[in-house]
């Protein structure tokens, strides 16, 4: 960087905009504090806690944090901070090498606990705290081995030197470096950076919450057999899609719950068709049991913890006139049904965990 009147300013419109950027160079440690203490305590509690009691949600104060370091390590290139301030980036560099080795090895432990069961696992098994949290703590580990080789650019002879903070900000420090002028340059470069490096994280996250865990199930159980893959996969819905599949004809049109987050499998025309067509599915409700085309009606069981880390309701939640009712015994298809000759009604609790399905009783 060359040294002239081209690269310094001595106030004018830039200045602020200076001061802020070496002001994020001065607050970046703190800032990684705070965002790890708030992603610690949201995984201890539930999604949103901190959303509940501050503007910004967790991701987006992450994302905050990654555009601030990355605009903190080009600061960095560009004016020697005081020793004393550069001593925080040295010990938070430390203290990370120190703990990655941990939070890899405990993180990788319970990552696959989870995925090897289901969402909540570990929440409901006393631990009291959601793991996928750890790929945020991964990323800021990474991240800080960054800005600790940045760190290195401190040793060059020819950056100026801003000494003192409070005189920086008082205006006392007349000779600045145009960090401003250095930011226009970079903006889009670092805003590229930060929302590709984002999606990239983002799709990393997913791949390695679902996907990675079933190539593993399948290249460790290369000899397993349609069920035992397609249980895996989805577990006891499966076995109730096939159920479905075995005791209604193929122009069977079934009745479902409206679309909504209590039963999000089986509300969704589109999912459940994936497993039964050719027959068709109705949302409906006690209103439409009149329609003459619907000739059965689902039942979800009802879920509790620690199945799940929530409740998700039982449906039908009204009574139903039926020919009888079927219900999946042992969540296996191959098993004969429970068979309850009449009419559903949902005050009976006795197969509350139960898929099933209601045959409706139609003249012929």
């Amino acid at each position: 960087m060359k040294i002239g009147n081209k690269d310094f300013i001595y106030g004018g419109k830039n200045l602020f905009i200076n001061k802020l950027l070496l002001f994020n160079v001065y607050i970046f440690p703190f800032f990684v504090v705070v965002t790890a203490a708030l992603i610690v305590i949201e995984s201890a509690t539930y999604p949103g806690f901190v959303s509940n009691y501050l503007f910004l949600d967790a991701n987006s104060i992450f994302i905050l944090l990654i555009a601030s370091g990355i605009l903190a390590s080009g600061t960095m290139r560009a004016v020697r901070i005081n020793k004393s301030w550069l001593n925080y980036y040295t010990l938070l560099g430390q203290l990370n090498k120190l703990l990655l080795p941990a939070i890899i090895v405990v993180g990788y432990i319970f990552i696959s606990l989870e995925s090897r069961n289901y969402r909540g696992f570990v929440y409901t098994r006393g631990f009291h705290f959601d793991p996928l949290y750890f790929f945020h703590l991964f990323a800021i580990s990474g991240f800080l081995i960054f800005l600790d080789l940045t760190n290195k650019f401190q040793n060059l002879p020819n950056l100026p030197t801003v000494n003192n903070l409070t005189d920086f900000i008082a205006g006392t420090n007349k000779q600045l470096p145009n960090l401003a002028s250095y930011s226009r340059r970079y903006f889009i470069a670092i805003t590229t950076i930060v929302v590709l490096g984002w999606l990239t994280y983002g799709n990393i996250i997913e791949v390695v919450k679902d996907v990675f865990p079933r190539i593993g199930a399948i290249a460790s159980n290369p000899f397993r057999d349609k069920d035992e893959k397609l249980r895996y996969q989805h577990e006891d819905f499966y076995d109730f899609m096939e159920f479905v599949k075995l005791y209604t004809p193929q122009d069977a049109v079934i009745m479902r719950m409206p679309q909504q987050g209590k039963w999000p499998s089986l509300s969704n025309d589109g999912y459940v068709r994936h497993f039964i067509y050719p027959r068709y599915t109705k949302a409906g409700d006690e209103n439409t049991l009149n329609d003459p085309s619907i000739s059965y009606v689902f039942i979800h069981r009802a879920y509790s913890p620690p199945r799940v880390d929530k409740y998700i309701e039982k449906w039908p939640t009204f009574k139903v006139p039926a020919k009888r009712v079927l219900y999946l015994d042992d969540n296996n298809y191959n098993k004969p049904p429970i068979i309850i000759e009449g009419d559903y009604d949902p005050s009976d609790t006795h197969y509350d965990e139960y898929w099933g399905l209601i045959e409706l009783k139609r003249e012929s």
